[in-house]
């Protein structure tokens, strides 16, 4: 389950930014997932929720935004989805 690898990164990450802002908590974060990532959405916020327990994100949401698969011609430079 590499989603809650992700979601204790995202934790720290945004602890960091929290401290280095000097806020006491996190409430919202939001990440974009690329369309190969292979993450599931529901496995991700079901770790978020364990992860974020005694942390600054403790009662933060998460928002989890899907990118598109986007690629470039090399040859002829025109991009396509």
């Amino acid at each position: 389950m590499h989603e809650l690898a992700i979601a204790q990164s995202m934790i720290e990450m945004a602890e960091r930014h929290a401290r280095q802002a000097g806020a006491a908590r996190v409430t919202r974060l939001r990440c974009r997932v690329g369309a190969l990532c292979q993450v599931d959405d529901a496995l991700l916020r079901d770790a978020f929720e364990i992860a974020r327990e005694g942390t600054a994100c403790e009662y933060a949401a998460v928002c989890i935004e899907h990118c598109p698969l986007t690629a470039i011609c090399h040859t002829g430079g025109n991009g396509w989805r």
